[in-house]
């Protein structure tokens, strides 16, 4: 008992050093507080770890033997706290408390360190095992099947531990290499016992059946505690009362908007307690609209009349301006993939886009037009768009061709610029958008993007000669060439033909979206910042919701999403930890919930 009181003293004076240190580190550190996150989310893991190690530690020295083993063998609970550890923190955390806890009894070692190594290797095997699998299958048959595996690492973990280490040691530096004294301090457990069959005895009945039963007892409270403690363990240990924070994601396409998510994230953390505040955000894409009307109270939405990318008669909506005479059109509103159930690139065009940008000039005094593309279902270059605003297409035959889509970009032989020229006089165009892809080649409008459309890998070819038509014939008529600019690839090639024939500028759409409602200061007024889209990949750093964030904000960064390709600090994904990827998309609330409700 009085290796215990020690102990509890050096464990609580090396938490309180750790934990003073590092609270002062982070003092430090927050007056940069583009870094405010990662070193709270440090210091909050190492202050849980030196918690979770000080109980191990603990429980170790609380140990007593049971009549129907050798009395050496002596249970202690010092297990379940680093179990705990491995399902609340993650495996590596977990793994630490393991390490933090050998280092801890190395100077009472009364083994000459060999128990000591023994209780490491078992318990880098279990908890290992066991949160390894839950971190990736967070519900209650991954815990149960979680919990198995540590069980059976258990029982291997003693018996690999024992046959290979302890037993060659104690024989060899204790008895002198003989194995008669220790046979002899089993006999009166096992009478049969000799050194010959003593591995046999020893191991089958004593070693398995007692970390089995050991491991029994720990797993089944585990299991019954998990839940409450892991309320306790999830929250930030250093976050102020009143922390508050802004949600401002792209909506998880196909399932939820932008208001959408945020709503869902802000109802689960204010139940928590935490203050919040909801923004609705697009990168120019899917609900680009929706983002500045929420955010932009002098924009009027007008619906009108128009055509789907398959030319089906349908209804869209632009945003004016009357003040400022702007007006902000998005491509996926009109002409978008999630507008229509029909998948054909050759087909689709995106000449609705301009008849309603038409519409809008013809009937409102606009001196600005702010185009978002993103999520067309098109490879038309935005010929179809051109078209509906007055550019005239004519093939060998100096005929006319009409309603532009990629098929028939293969037939453009001469283009003429005076009617559009007349329409769009006196109005300055901007597109937006958030990719950087050009015209053509292998990053290009057709390899990166025509297949989520429809295409096959055989209709590549086809597709790019014809958009390659379309551009050489606008090279010859307006003697500049675009198609390698930035964005030109962007929505079906839409991006190019803006460009070349609108003049328009080009910006990223978050960047715009972020200036347009003052996200650098209205961000001033919360601690941290949750952001996301429903698949977040390679694509999300560059140009995406993401990026404009983080180059806006002095806050800390969450990231939430659908499903994850990538790895990145402090990205929690719904799938595969909570839900399946089907279950998911049927029910995207449901999966949010989840996610918030472990993580905060």
């Amino acid at each position: 008992m009085d290796y215990l009181y020690l102990g509890i003293i050096i464990t609580l004076f090396v938490m309180y050093v750790v934990t003073y240190t590092l609270i002062n580190e982070k003092r430090k550190k927050e007056r940069n507080e583009k870094h405010g996150r990662r070193t709270t989310y440090t210091i909050n893991m190492i202050a849980k770890v030196a918690i979770f190690s000080a109980l191990s530690y603990i429980l170790y020295f609380l140990k007593f033997p049971l009549p129907f083993f050798p009395s050496f063998l002596e249970i202690n609970f010092s297990m379940f706290p680093i179990l705990l550890a491995g399902f609340v923190l993650g495996p590596w955390w977990g793994l630490a408390v393991v390490v933090v806890r050998f280092v801890l009894k190395i100077p009472f070692t009364h083994t000459n360190y060999v128990g000591e190594l023994a209780d490491l290797m078992i318990g880098a095997m279990v908890v290992l095992s066991s949160s390894l699998f839950y971190n990736y299958h967070k519900n209650k048959k991954g815990g149960l099947i979680s919990l198995i595996f540590a069980f059976v690492a258990w029982i291997v973990g003693g018996v690999v531990t024992n046959y290979y280490i302890n037993i060659p040691f104690y024989v060899k530096f204790y008895f002198n290499g003989e194995f008669e004294p220790l046979v002899n301090m089993l006999k009166p457990l096992y009478s049969n016992i000799n050194k010959d069959n003593f591995y046999q005895y020893y191991l089958f009945l004593a070693v398995i059946p007692f970390n089995a039963l050991l491991a029994l007892v720990v797993n089944v409270v585990t299991y019954f505690v998990y839940k409450r403690v892991s309320t306790i363990f999830k929250k930030d240990f250093f976050t102020k009362k009143g922390h508050r924070i802004l949600i401002a994601s792209d909506s998880f396409k196909g399932s939820l908007s932008s208001l959408e998510v945020g709503r869902t994230i802000s109802n689960e953390l204010e139940k928590k307690g935490y203050q919040t505040g909801v923004i609705a955000l697009s990168d120019g894409g899917e609900g680009f609209l929706d983002c500045l009307e929420a955010s932009m109270h002098s924009l009027k939405r007008i619906y009108a009349f128009s055509y789907d990318a398959f030319l089906n008669p349908s209804y869209a909506s632009f945003l004016y301006d009357e003040n400022s005479k702007h007006a902000y059109f998005e491509l996926a509103e009109v002409v978008g993939i999630m507008k229509t159930k029909e998948r054909n690139p050759f087909t689709a065009s995106t000449y609705g886009l301009g008849y309603i940008i038409n519409y809008a000039l013809e009937n409102y005094d606009i001196e600005h037009c702010f185009i978002g593309i993103g999520g067309s279902a098109s490879n038309d270059g935005g010929s179809g768009m051109l078209e509906a605003l007055g550019l005239e297409f004519y093939n060998e035959n100096n005929e006319l061709i009409e309603k532009l889509n990629n098929e028939k970009l293969a037939l453009i032989k001469n283009i003429k610029v005076t009617n559009l020229l007349n329409r769009i006089k006196n109005v300055k165009f901007t597109l937006l958008t958030d990719v950087t892809n050009p015209l053509l080649g292998p990053n290009g409008a057709t390899y990166v993007y025509s297949k989520q459309k429809g295409a096959r890998e055989r209709d590549f070819i086809e597709l790019e000669n014809n958009l390659k038509n379309f551009k050489d014939v606008t090279i010859q008529t307006l003697d500049k060439d675009l198609s390698e600019k930035e964005g030109s690839g962007a929505a079906g090639g839409c991006g190019f033909g803006i460009m070349s024939y609108l003049n328009s500028e080009v910006d990223q759409g978050i960047n715009f979206l972020l200036k347009e409602i003052q996200f650098k200061e209205l961000v001033k007024n919360y601690d941290e910042v949750i952001t996301g889209e429903g698949c977040f990949d390679s694509q999300s750093l560059q140009g995406k919701v993401y990026s404009g964030i983080k180059e806006n904000s002095i806050r800390p960064i969450t990231i939430i999403c659908g499903i994850s390709k990538i790895k990145h600090h402090r990205l929690y994904s719904v799938t595969p930890h909570f839900m399946s990827k089907e279950d998911s998309i049927k029910n995207p609330e449901e999966g949010l919930k989840k996610l918030i409700d472990y993580y905060y």
